[in-house]
């Protein structure tokens, strides 16, 4: 196949391109699930949850999760649960910190509880900083605590 002079400067162009373009892909991906402050992408997923949009606000949320589209089948199942959370609980009311917990300074797990109109609900976030970057690690909520309530308010855990 003979190439004249234009013709290959339109194909390095086109390689050009293209690497430029892979390039600026591996640059930009992990930006867009890194985020500096787990405690923001928090306050974001309860700003969608007041919304009332509860599979927004967990989609919202996962988007921090690189690896997110690995576990589709489980975000699924989840998001179907959460959705139909108020429909047990009652009307969401707000929510409270409750307690933050490092480990090592590369992991952080967040307790809220969320108030609703029949019984409170706990929500765990959990983040990981494998470099300079904090990723969601895991999402998980549950309304079994109160073993653990009864436990914190003993004489002997009261500071």
């Amino acid at each position: 196949m003979k190439m004249n002079f234009p013709d290959i400067l339109t194909e390095k162009n086109k390689v050009m391109k293209k690497i430029v373009f892979l390039a600026a892909m591996v640059l930009t991906v992990p930006a867009l699930y890194a985020q500096e402050a787990p405690e923001k992408v928090i306050e974001k997923f309860f700003q969608d949850y007041q919304k009332g949009d509860p599979a927004q606000a967990l989609d919202n949320l996962y988007r921090h999760m690189p690896w997110s589209d690995r576990i589709r089948d489980e975000l699924d199942k989840m998001r179907s649960q959460f959705t139909g959370l108020q429909s047990l609980v009652g009307k969401y009311y707000g929510y409270d910190f409750v307690v933050k917990k490092e480990l090592a300074g590369s992991f952080s797990v967040y307790s809220y509880l969320a108030r609703f109109e029949r019984q409170p609900v706990r929500f765990i976030f959990k983040f990981y900083k494998p470099q300079d970057q904090w990723f969601l690690y895991g999402f998980s909520y549950d309304d079994d605590f109160s073993q653990e309530i009864e436990e914190a308010v003993k004489v002997y855990n009261l500071k």
